[in-house]
């Protein structure tokens, strides 16, 4: 995980000097994100690769409901220094 890339580079001085990207959305990530000691954290949409396919299944199962196209994009959603400070806020109210 990106937390202890975050402690050693704090350990050794380097935190915000050497770039680091990641795919966690950890509160750790999230603040580094925000504070600029993290370029960017790739969000993995969770609920797109976990949630949806169930719904999508149970759709079909039920009502042979089917998706418009074959694919059903999950992503990349990117995490940046401008919006991590959203992104924590809606994690803090428990909806990502």
């Amino acid at each position: 995980g990106a937390a202890p890339a975050l402690a050693a580079l704090e350990s050794e001085g380097l935190l915000g000097q050497i770039q680091l990207a990641t795919f966690d959305l950890s509160p750790e990530v999230l603040e580094a994100i925000r504070d600029g000691n993290m370029l960017f954290a790739i969000d993995q949409q969770q609920y797109i690769q976990g949630y949806l396919p169930i719904v999508l299944l149970t759709l079909y199962n039920t009502n042979l409901n089917t998706i418009a196209n074959d694919v059903i994009m999950t992503g990349p959603g990117f995490v940046t220094q401008e919006t991590a400070e959203r992104v924590i806020d809606l994690s803090a109210a428990g909806t990502r």
